[in-house]
């Protein structure tokens, strides 16, 4: 389509395109099948969404239910304890109802999802209208980044045979595995869930804005519908990420271009200038004043998205989300710091973290595509085509489209850098369309060198290389998914399957604090306590700030009959959260076992101050007094 649709401009290739031959194109279509069939395949390990067994219960379907039911707020039952809590926001506090209801928006007694709004309006609502069923977050996942794969070889195919014609099943075969393989979808697919979803989402519509732009670039005839489109689909990507905004600006190159053209035609009046604005940027700017009504009618507030108000494991609010003194470290990591490699399965350890700045919320999972994915070095050979520029060049367009997609790419990838985190999932927003120009140095390469064999046996080593590392480190996500899983199964009281999952997330992240603290939890319920005190250690060992795991460690001693040892871990877990009133419980309980009841009355006193309703603090507490033992 978009070949057949540039072919009506006058900007053209300087050498006569022929047809290309059949077999290219069963080339493409049997390895577009392949490749979303392993996309399927590594989101498949993703059965369940943030604990919900079931998908209908997942948070996009909760939201579309909520619509169909005449409300913005999530169809879900609010536990009333979370009503109840002083500062609803605070991660110790609300810790026990995060299970169900982690990274929702909580506002005026109400749950609302701040993830983008536009895969709810365009998957999940229509799929449930016209099916009665429910798509799980995977499902959309895959669909969307199938989506963007459509789209992108679509676009390197039309750049493919405009501005180099000629039977190279090689080069096409090299290019749309690319598209494909060297971004960071892999890694996004990785765990495919409620994160994932607007991200995959927001990838698939600014290809094809993309795609329109080209088309834009090419079709002077129908340039204000093409531009129309592209501000469509733009404004479709920021509703499901709203970090895209300053993206945008790529919809005034084919406006400048289209400006161009008319003025070298010897018209170029300003009715004419103000339709192209219009069409640029007139469809992005209704679906953003949309976006800021949705905000204003949850949030009483245009530009609240509602992550002021998440429930999540720190208070979002209190937190210093965007800061150019994050830029440094997060440039090193998304783009120059290299995986760590070991001889177990799946090889792809991590990075070694660089030290933080203040404020900087950690790092999950990213690792730096040019140190990483060298097919990205070819993106480079893009500037040879402003090679022997002529005036009145017909090649002018393919070089306004890469201007449009280096802009893209550095205006997303430097809001990523500002952002107090930098995670794997972040990368696919900038490195699917870094890969389309890296594709098109490829070409230039090719275009340019005679020894075009030699060309496609490198690109194919790089590519490769490129297409392992983010299949291994794809794996890297899976533990997240097995560990809400095993969260999951163990609230419902199912410990030997939970334990099974969080086996599974340590034979792959064998340092995965989380996974270690789920299993000694599960370990622990089932009675099997000493085991259990190991993987505490263990948790608290990789994340010395794990204050639930010095608690659980903790009670798990005691259990042991181990008082001095649980009394430092309770101690411990109070050095990192002060306001954690089962570790003054239990620290209280250490000091009366170890024949210290004066010292555990304080601790009993804090841990009813902190919850007033705590019955066997009370308890307790009433026991020593009638005991004797003093306030």
């Amino acid at each position: 389509m978009l070949n057949r649709a540039a072919g009506s401009s006058e900007h053209g290739s300087t050498q006569e395109r022929k047809p290309e031959p059949g077999r290219n194109r069963w080339v493409i279509w049997l390895l577009m099948a392949f490749m979303i069939s392993v996309y399927a395949w590594i989101a498949s390990a993703n059965l369940w969404q943030m604990g919900a067994s079931r998908a209908e219960d997942a948070y996009y379907n909760r939201l579309v239910r909520g619509f169909r039911a005449g409300q913005l707020d999530l169809k879900i039952q609010i536990p009333d304890g979370l009503r109840e809590l002083r500062n609803p926001y605070d991660p110790v506090a609300n810790e026990p109802f995060r299970a169900t209801l982690h990274d929702t928006s909580y506002y005026r007694g109400k749950i609302y999802l701040y993830f983008g709004i536009t895969p709810a309006l365009v998957l999940f609502w229509p799929f449930a209208v016209l099916t009665g069923t429910y798509l799980s977050h995977a499902q959309a996942t895959v669909f969307f980044c199938a989506v963007g794969l459509f789209g992108s070889v679509a676009l390197f195919l039309s750049i493919r045979r405009r501005y180099f014609p000629g039977p190279h099943v090689g080069l096409d075969a090299i290019g749309t595995l690319a598209v494909g393989f060297v971004t960071a979808v892999p890694v996004l697919l990785g765990r495919a869930d409620i994160w994932e979803v607007p991200i995959s989402c927001a990838y698939a519509f600014s290809v094809l804005s993309l795609g329109a732009v080209w088309q834009a670039l090419h079709d002077d005839k129908r340039r204000g519908r093409w531009l129309a489109a592209a501000s469509l689909c733009y404004g479709l990507a920021l509703g499901a990420r709203p970090s895209l905004l300053f993206g945008g600006l790529i919809l005034i190159v084919p406006v400048i271009w289209g400006v161009r053209s008319l003025a070298k035609r010897g018209r170029a009046p300003w009715l004419e200038v103000f339709r192209l604005l219009a069409a640029a940027f007139g469809p992005v700017m209704c679906v953003g004043a949309g976006l800021l009504l949705y905000n204003f009618a949850r949030f009483d507030q245009l530009g609240e998205f509602g992550q002021k108000y998440q429930l999540a494991g720190v208070e979002v609010a209190r937190q210093k989300l965007f800061s150019v003194d994050y830029i440094a470290v997060n440039f090193r990591i998304y783009f120059l710091q290299p995986l760590r490699w070991s001889g177990d399965f799946p090889f792809a350890q991590g990075i070694n973290e660089p030290p933080l700045p203040p404020g900087h919320l950690g790092v999950d999972g990213a690792f730096g595509a040019l140190t990483n994915i060298p097919f990205l070095w070819l993106a480079g050979a893009a500037c040879l085509a402003w090679r022997a520029r002529r005036p009145e060049d017909r090649r002018d367009p393919l070089r306004w489209f890469i201007v449009a997609a280096v802009l893209f790419f550095t205006l997303s990838a430097a809001t990523l850098c500002m952002f107090g985190g930098a995670c794997d999932r972040y990368q696919a927003e900038f490195l699917p369309v870094l890969t389309l120009v890296a594709v098109v140095g490829l070409l230039e390469l090719n275009r340019m060198l005679v020894a075009h064999f030699s060309v496609l046996m490198v690109a194919g080593v790089l590519l490769v290389f490129s297409a392992a590392t983010n299949w291994l480190a794809s794996y890297k996500s899976g533990p997240q998914a097995q560990i809400t899983s095993g969260n999951h199964l163990a609230s419902l009281g199912q410990l030997p399957l939970a334990i099974i999952q969080y086996r599974r997330a340590l034979l792959t992240e064998p340092d995965s604090p989380h996974a270690h603290h789920g299993l000694g939890l599960a370990l622990a319920n089932s009675g099997n306590v000493a085991e259990a005190i190991g993987h505490y250690r263990l948790a608290v060992r990789n994340k010395p700030d794990f204050a639930e795991s010095y608690n659980c460690l903790g009670v798990a001693l005691l259990r042991q009959n181990q008082a001095g040892e649980a009394e430092r871990e309770f101690a411990a877990a109070l050095r990192v959260a002060p306001g954690m009133f089962e570790a003054h419980f239990g620290r209280a309980v250490a000091l009366i076992a170890l024949n210290r009841a004066d010292d555990a009355i304080p601790h009993l006193e804090e841990s009813l101050r902190l919850k007033p309703d705590f019955q066997r603090a009370h308890a307790l507490l009433e026991s020593l007094r009638n005991k004797g033992i003093p306030r």
